[in-house]
């Protein structure tokens, strides 16, 4: 019996793809992620990683396909799913004259987040980021590190029941990296579902439950790196896998 047909599936993505203009970013991508696992998403620049983070998100349209999460339909079911989503981009822009603190507050203001229950997750996720030293700094002048720790935070006080995570060790100290991996890995104890998207290999491969490799807008391989590994052949770490799969292997 397979995984899953044993757990509740969180996320439903059957037969997308999308088009951009003449070019197929994306080609009948079919997948399933069980509640509770950590998958990673890898593949070559240019795979369609981020068009597939931006359609679960909800900011991009599949021109084909569905995405369901935990049964509903994404887009018809919209604003239900949207509050379901904690969502990193590859690419942070926000207000550069906001302060950690507001960036915070807006964030909680926008999903209706009662004071009480800011104040605990404030104190809460501040202290496991450790960004108290920073938080009433302008985002202007903050580093990459700390303004991916303060997004991510922000996402953490929302406590969504999915994770979609876009090069979020991008810009982190090996500390950073660390609290972040303990954080998830907590989280998807707890019932969350993550998707974390990385040219990391050696972090994904310690961090995730589950691979996805996708190459030329194709799912190509989806399972345990030895699940893979065993369906590849004689590969064994995912940096091995992947160079079999995408063609890069010298």
């Amino acid at each position: 019996m397979s995984i899953h047909e044993t757990t509740t599936i969180a996320i439903s993505i059957h037969a997308v793809s999308k088009y951009y203009e003449l070019v197929k970013a994306l080609d009948e991508v079919t997948l399933t992620v069980p509640k509770g696992t950590i998958l990673g998403l890898v593949g070559p620049n240019g795979a369609g990683k981020t068009t597939l983070m931006k359609i679960l998100a909800g900011i991009f349209k599949p021109d084909l396909g569905s995405v369901r999460l935990f049964g509903k339909d994404l887009f018809f079911d919209y604003f239900e799913t949207r509050k379901m989503i904690g969502y990193l981009p590859e690419k942070i822009i926000l207000y550069p004259t906001l302060t950690g603190f507001e960036f915070l507050k807006f964030v909680s203001g926008l999903y209706n987040i009662d004071e009480q229950t800011f104040k605990e997750r404030l104190a809460k996720y501040v202290s496991r980021m450790k960004i108290e030293p920073y938080i009433n700094t302008f985002l202007g002048t903050m580093s990459k590190g700390m303004l991916q720790k303060v997004v991510l935070t922000g996402i953490f006080i929302r406590e969504p029941m999915i994770y979609l995570l876009d090069e979020p060790f991008y810009g982190l100290d090996p500390e950073g990296i660390w609290i972040l991996r303990q954080l998830l890995r907590e989280k998807a104890n707890e019932g969350a579902t993550v998707i974390v998207s990385s040219h990391i290999l050696p972090l994904v491969e310690e961090l995730c439950d589950r691979i996805a490799i996708i190459y030329k807008g194709k799912i190509h391989a989806e399972g345990t790196v030895k699940e893979i590994s065993n369906w590849v052949g004689e590969s064994k770490t995912l940096e091995e896998i992947f160079l079999k799969i995408t063609g890069n292997n010298r």
